[in-house]
């Protein structure tokens, strides 16, 4: 006789895993239904984990996290009537369930009813044969099975009643699956069957599907899913386990509506893990079948992946699970990674997208992002070679000519196309037009859309930041960046910019230090947060600590020493030397200009700096983020300098226009607007003006941005003796000498 379990308003039938209380009907897994059904005989007992391993898994070797999680997931099948809470956790013991008296129910004629088709396919483990082949695809069949169900479903539940012109994409996350595996360092396998399911679904014009970032934030947190899919903002959610044993795989999904946190679909496969992983194609064809999108939603095919190698696959998997930290050891250790995978498998288009973006994310903090142009071109080249729809590849090819802001931005919209849930896309996007005039509104909803898209990331924050910071909403900014370091305490570029909002906000030097040290202890192998340290202890006038700051020297690192110690001449053949490739070596182009100002009026070498700023500078404000009306300011100065006072005067007057209309699109350039105005007015022989700019500066922030660098420069001294600029200097002095001692007193409370 089969008994069927009733306990509360619930019914299970141990017998097809299935438990039901009226208005919700679940699945579940077979480990899951055990648990049930002996803690139901056992109820108000502490169970501790040895006792559930012999009752449940039958003695065999299993971990206290694969106990947890099927705890976990009982609660969360019970949770759908409130009774989540009937099993506790015993700190140091293990678990004790209060549940209620069960009876057990049979039909009237003695039989229970036998289950039916839907429920034998839901009754546990479905086995499927393993092809005789020397390269057999079960790993694979167990992903393009597990997708394409869950595209049926979703096509059923969501899709196939909407009208197909006016129907728009429905939001979905794929949580990171439940790793039940016992070896240790695994992750990295079941988090890479997670995203073959999540990039599928991403392809599809049909879908929002929030990015990885965001919804592996909820990896190890006994959070309900509604809660789950409330703070993602998605209507649905996917969420499985997987387990690897040596060469078996075991996985099992299931589809839950994040509103109600009903069950929809669950479904789990077993087969065997061989040396052969199946091509994208073929997982992308089937899905693009189950869920019909390009009948539906006139959504273009899925792309393909030409990959068939598993240790192709798992090195490819190792790189991905490095790459988001942003610190430079992982991504040399995830380029080895991405590597290993293409002489593995030297068809893998995505390993060679991969390689090719963690080049440049490790290159970008040493400024030699040109000289792997070629390198990422040719694996550009090689990725669409073998996928000419990889939307990802067209992204990458987008940083790679500056000469062609057109053929750059039809890239990105090309790369949307083909993979329109591609955070990446809309934030590279986002950056590229806002700092365009009269397209930063369309930078604006870009970023939003990748905020959406991804609300977990903490990038998409910190570049939104940027932005506010550039319109002058310091606060806003600073709220951004915070937001990020809640995300991510570790987001090192966060704590940088919070460095600079706070410095140039408010001349808060002190706090700023503090973040550029906390950027600089978590990866202290970037060129650029060591460049920032360096500018820091500048900023309060702390030569010792900048110098010991940059004894693993940088380049800039160590023109901002010689701009502090006044050798104007041995960083103006710094930046003759630097290779203009490489972008401004301050970061701003009107800085590198500024010092070869500075070297010309001691030097009076006046043809040598205006051939470099027109040559070179002019050419790094391709991107126009708002320095090269300054850079044409100094070159302006230049030609009077070179005799041309008329003519120069003149321009110098339709510069301050230009920089002007600038400044109600970034009033932050307002900062750096009067120091600079200030040198030129001082370098024309005008230095009673040169004064009212230095005073107005001081007036409006109460500080002077990069004050080391304006009042060190040459071009004041002709009116270094003037009382208001002694006053302005001893003010200057005053103000730092107040932050080193507000620097220490916080590093008092730190200890």
């Amino acid at each position: 006789m089969t008994e069927k379990l009733r306990f509360g308003d619930w019914h299970f039938r141990p017998d097809t895993h299935t438990l039901s209380n009226g208005t919700y009907r679940t699945s579940l897994e077979p480990r899951v239904s055990g648990l049930l059904e002996y803690l139901l005989r056992h109820p108000d007992e502490v169970q501790s984990h040895d006792q559930l391993v012999d009752m449940v898994w039958e003695g065999r070797v299993v971990s206290d996290e694969a106990v947890r999680r099927a705890v976990s997931s009982l609660r969360r099948a019970l949770a759908h009537d409130g009774c989540d809470r009937w099993i506790e956790t015993v700190h140091k013991k293990g678990y004790i369930a209060h549940l209620p008296p069960f009876t057990i129910e049979v039909d009237v004629d003695g039989r229970t009813p036998p289950p039916t088709e839907s429920e034998q396919k839901k009754s546990g483990v479905r086995r499927f044969p393993v092809p005789h082949s020397p390269r057999r695809l079960i790993p694979v069949l167990l992903v393009v099975l597990l997708v394409s169900l869950v595209g049926v479903l979703i096509y059923r539940l969501v899709v196939r009643d909407q009208d197909v012109r006016s129907s728009q994409p429905h939001t979905i996350a794929v949580l990171p699956f439940l790793n039940l595996s016992d070896e240790p360092g695994s992750d990295f396998f079941s988090d890479g069957l997670s995203e073959e399911v999540l990039r599928v679904l991403a392809r599809s014009g049909a879908f929002r599907v929030t990015a990885a970032t965001s919804s592996f934030q909820f990896r190890d947190q006994s959070l309900d899913v509604r809660s789950i899919g409330s703070r993602l903002g998605v209507q649905y959610v996917v969420e499985g386990s997987v387990r690897r044993d040596r060469d078996q795989v075991r996985i099992g999904a299931q589809l839950i509506d994040a509103k109600s946190g009903f069950q929809l679909w669950t479904e789990s496969y077993e087969g065997g893990l061989d040396d052969v992983l199946e091509v994208q194609e073929r997982i992308a064809t089937e899905v693009a079948r189950a869920l019909r999108v390009v009948l539906v939603q006139g959504g273009e095919p899925f792309g393909h992946r030409t990959t068939v190698s598993s240790a192709a696959y798992l090195e490819y998997l190792r790189g991905l699970s490095l790459v988001s930290s942003w610190v430079i050891d992982d991504f040399d250790a995830a380029i080895d990674h991405f590597r290993a995978a293409i002489a593995l498998d030297p068809d893998y288009a995505e390993a060679y997208v991969q390689l090719g973006e963690t080049l440049l994310l490790r290159v970008n903090d040493e400024g030699e992002h040109f000289r792997l142009l070629p390198v990422v071109t040719d694996l550009v080249d090689k990725a669409l070679a073998l996928n000419p729809r990889l939307g990802e590849a067209y992204v990458l090819r987008a940083q790679l000519d500056e000469s062609s802001p057109e053929a750059a931005e039809a890239d990105l919209r090309r790369g949307l196309s083909l993979s329109p849930s591609y955070t990446p896309a809309y934030e590279r996007l986002a950056d590229r037009l806002f700092f365009q005039l009269d397209r930063e509104e369309e930078g604006l909803v870009l970023i939003d859309q990748a905020i959406a898209l991804d609300p977990l990331r903490p990038r998409n924050y910190h570049m939104k930041a940027y932005m506010m910071m550039h319109r002058g909403d310091y606060e806003q900014a600073e709220a951004l960046e915070h937001q990020a370091l809640a995300i991510d305490s570790r987001f090192r570029s966060s704590l940088v910019l919070l460095g600079r909002i706070v410095g140039t906000q408010n001349g808060n030097y002190a706090r700023a230090l503090l973040y550029s040290e906390r950027a600089f202890e978590i990866d202290p192998r970037s060129d650029w947060i060591r460049s920032n340290l360096v500018a820091a202890h500048l900023d309060l006038g702390d030569l010792t600590g900048a110098r010991a700051a940059n004894r693993a020297a940088t380049a800039a690192g160590t023109l901002y020493v010689r701009m502090f110690e006044n050798d104007w001449h041995g960083a103006a053949e710094q930046v003759y030397g630097w290779d203009p490739r490489s972008g401004p070596l301050t970061g701003d182009s009107f800085n590198d200009s500024l010092v070869l100002l500075a070297d010309t009026i001691r030097s009076g070498d006046i043809s040598r700096a205006r051939s470099f700023v027109r040559t070179n500078l002019l050419e790094s404000d391709a991107r126009s983020d708002g320095s090269e009306p300054y850079t044409r300011l100094v070159l302006a100065t230049l030609d009077y300098l070179d005799g041309d006072t008329e003519g120069a005067l003149v321009r110098i007057a339709d510069l301050e226009s230009a920089v002007q209309a600038r400044l109600s699109l970034f009033p932050s350039l307002d900062l750096r607007l009067l120091p600079v105005l200030a040198v030129i007015e001082a370098a024309i022989g005008h230095g009673d003006a040169a004064l009212d700019c230095l005073e107005q500066a001081m007036l409006r922030t109460d500080h002077l941005f990069w004050w080391w660098m304006f009042v060190n420069h040459p071009a004041f001294d002709g009116i270094r003796t003037d009382p208001r600029f002694v006053r302005i200097l001893t003010r200057v002095q005053s103000q730092t000498a107040q932050q080193r001692e507000i620097l220490g007193q916080l590093r008092a409370q730190e200890s």
